[in-house]
């Protein structure tokens, strides 16, 4: 099993996040990554492994007027060649992490 490492997309990250192109259902855009990651409600998660992209997470904060902030978990992939690596695990865990600070409900 390799190191896997994990890292929040910001702002200015746009040209990273279309490394992960194949993750994606469809070519990443640079402007619509530039919109996504400008929202502070929408978060990008990548992981690398060996330092190549293995695969994304992508969550959205919902707010409701009568509950605390939930983190809707979008979508989670890891590219093929990277499964079965703890990829997902690292993920779902930064995603996890991500929830706590935001004051999300789990």
């Amino acid at each position: 099993m390799s190191d896997v490492v994990v890292k929040r997309l910001s702002p200015g990250d746009e040209a990273e996040a279309q490394r992960f192109d194949v993750a994606f259902d469809e070519t990443v855009d640079r402007e619509l990554a530039a919109r996504y990651l400008a929202d502070e409600r929408h978060h990008l998660v990548v992981a690398y492994a060996d330092g190549e992209p293995a695969g994304v997470a992508t969550s959205t904060e919902i707010l409701r007027p009568d509950k605390p902030p939930e983190l809707f978990l979008n979508e989670l992939v890891v590219i093929p060649a990277f499964r079965r690596r703890g990829v997902a695990s690292s993920l779902l865990a930064e995603v996890k992490r991500l929830a706590a600070e935001r004051g999300c409900v789990s």
